[in-house]
């Protein structure tokens, strides 16, 4: 606002130099007579107004000159100011992004010193970032091998692919980890380390592995348990069905005998006798038979016939083979 003000000033300054100097010269003007041919009177007196009106043009001039610049260096301050809290508001959320992100980000410079390490580097390894710069090597704090150091030191020389390797780091408390790392070059030649602990994962496959592993055992042991079961089956089937022919074959033989015996002349109790012989006979035969059946019944060869039979028949045979017995 106070710029403003004084720049009215030296605007009104200016007009009224620039009003004392019309004045001076308007006598010249009006009598046609060049400036050298004025009044000797009056030429010190138009000379000094000039004067005064140059040098408040002048100064009107620097100090628009001066304005102008002002106003460019404030406009540049500004932009530099909304650039560096642009730049700040970025890296406040790479900052809070880099603590909080659930993966392992850490850095070494030339001299082994860790430059980087994220709260889930500290979470995973047990150590701080303090506590690995106070060691001389604290690349051998995770891998003490100086092997697979060295294989650590030149994968950070020689990126050529971007892609996860996996490793074996020790933490804090001597855990040996799985983890899959990636080693990102930056322009400034600066390597970023991007990992993943994938060791819970690791040990869930190898669980998932050997239950099913375990699996297949027991897969491979029921198919040699179902195929010795149908071998058994098979073979008790093959012996029902020979004991059945062995035996059918004398029972057939003691039936014909008994038809031969009651064609003789018999009493009236060796007839009955030999009738409940026989009757008993021809049960077992149907047993026999009935075995058989079972093993046409695995062997899916049976056929279920319809046929008449006497009820009385069958219940004066039940009396006969049971009457001794009963009467015992």
């Amino acid at each position: 606002m106070v710029i403003y003000k004084a720049f009215f000033l030296y605007g009104k300054i200016l007009l009224h130099s620039l009003f004392i100097l019309i004045l001076s010269i308007t006598p010249s003007i009006a009598s046609y007579k060049p400036l050298s041919e004025v009044t000797p009177t009056a030429t010190p007196l138009l000379q000094s107004n000039l004067m005064v009106g140059l040098f408040v043009i002048l100064i009107t001039f620097i100090f628009i000159g001066i304005f102008y610049r002002n106003r460019l260096v404030q406009k540049e301050l500004e932009k530099r100011i909304i650039i560096q809290e642009q730049l700040m508001q970025s890296e406040q959320r790479y900052s809070t992004l880099f603590d909080i992100a659930p993966i392992l980000i850490d850095s070494f410079d030339q001299n082994g010193q860790c430059i980087l390490w994220n709260k889930e580097c500290e979470k995973v390894f047990g150590w701080t970032i303090e506590e690995l710069n106070d060691h001389e090597n604290s690349l051998a704090l995770f891998y003490p091998d100086p092997i697979i150091q060295g294989l650590i030191i030149e994968s950070f020389k020689n990126i050529t692919d971007t892609g996860f390797r996996e490793w074996y780091p020790l933490t804090k408390s001597g855990e040996v980890l799985v983890t899959l790392w990636s080693n990102i070059a930056l322009p400034s030649g600066e390597i970023i380390n991007v990992g993943y602990d994938i060791t819970n994962q690791r040990k869930k496959e190898i669980e998932i592995n050997e239950k099913n592993k375990r699996l297949n055992e027991q897969r491979t042991q029921l198919i040699h348990a179902k195929s010795n079961a149908e071998q058994a089956n098979k073979s008790k089937s093959e012996f029902l069905a020979n004991m059945s022919h062995e035996i059918r074959t004398p029972m057939n033989g003691i039936i014909g005998i008994l038809r031969l015996l009651q064609n003789t002349d018999l009493s009236a109790k060796q007839s009955s006798y030999l009738n409940k012989i026989d009757i008993s006979s021809q049960l077992l035969l149907e047993v026999i038979n009935d075995v058989l059946d079972f093993s046409k019944i695995e062997a899916g060869k049976l056929f279920i016939e319809e046929v008449h039979f006497s009820l009385s028949d069958i219940l004066f045979n039940i009396e006969n083979i049971i009457h001794h017995k009963a009467s015992e």
